[in-house]
């Protein structure tokens, strides 16, 4: 018999809540949830990026988690979306963190029923903007708890801190020509990729040895044609 928590983070993973996806399918399912508990839900942010803080009584710790979730993408997948087998619930979100965001739903009625004060806040875009949970640090229930608890999943371990995130721009400029003479131009993606080598070479010594910076390439944007000295490239 399948149990409350793989029945509610089923339903969830089978709700798409991706960065092009609507969130409110996913946003009204944990309202739901929460006004059934009896919480008082309020609500921040915009349509694209909503918020959601739910309280039982004052001044009580915060539990905190994001709906949304990075693409589902097309390939490389060989189980379905919601799948359980063996007691394992394969898709999207799983782990990352609708899982969490169902721990914080159950919790939160068994506080109910010990009358501890509490408070869950969720957001949709953690995976981009981060702009509803700005939206929604403004809430009395952000700034009187006392603790606030991530339920991101890290291998049952107490994290006291996290990475911070610093995302940029880097573009290359050259000059267009037809590829029959390049000479006649320069060409921004090869510029760019001696820029990218250096990079990777490049080490990010730590001033603290507990922290651990990364550094990646994620997107890359240069050319409008095969034939076409390209005249700028952006990552």
């Amino acid at each position: 018999m399948i149990s409350k928590a793989e029945k509610m983070l089923t339903e969830l993973v089978l709700i798409r809540s991706a960065e092009n996806d609507s969130m409110q399918p996913v946003t009204d399912y944990v309202t739901n949830v929460m006004k059934e508990l009896g919480m008082h839900v309020r609500n921040y942010g915009s349509k694209d990026n909503p918020a959601m803080i739910g309280q039982f009584m004052e001044n009580g710790v915060m539990l905190s988690g994001h709906l949304d979730t990075v693409p589902i993408g097309t390939t490389g997948w060989t189980k379905k979306q919601g799948e359980m087998i063996d007691g394992t619930l394969y898709g999207r979100g799983t782990g990352d963190m609708k899982g969490g965001c169902v721990a914080m739903l159950l919790a939160a009625e068994e506080m109910i029923k010990a009358k501890t004060p509490f408070s869950l806040c969720f957001t949709t875009d953690e995976e981009t903007a981060m702009a509803g949970a700005t939206a929604a640090s403004i809430d009395p229930a952000v700034k009187n708890a006392p603790a606030v608890v991530i339920t991101e999943a890290t291998d049952f371990d107490i994290v006291i801190r996290e990475k911070g995130l610093v995302q940029f721009e880097i573009c290359t400029n050259g000059k267009s020509a037809h590829a029959s003479m390049p000479h006649l131009g320069e060409n921004a993606i090869v510029k760019m990729v001696d820029l990218l080598q250096k990079m990777k070479d490049l080490q990010i010594p730590p001033e603290d040895p507990v922290e651990h910076m990364t550094l990646t390439v994620d997107v890359i944007r240069g050319g409008t044609a095969t034939n076409v000295i390209p005249a700028e490239c952006v990552v």
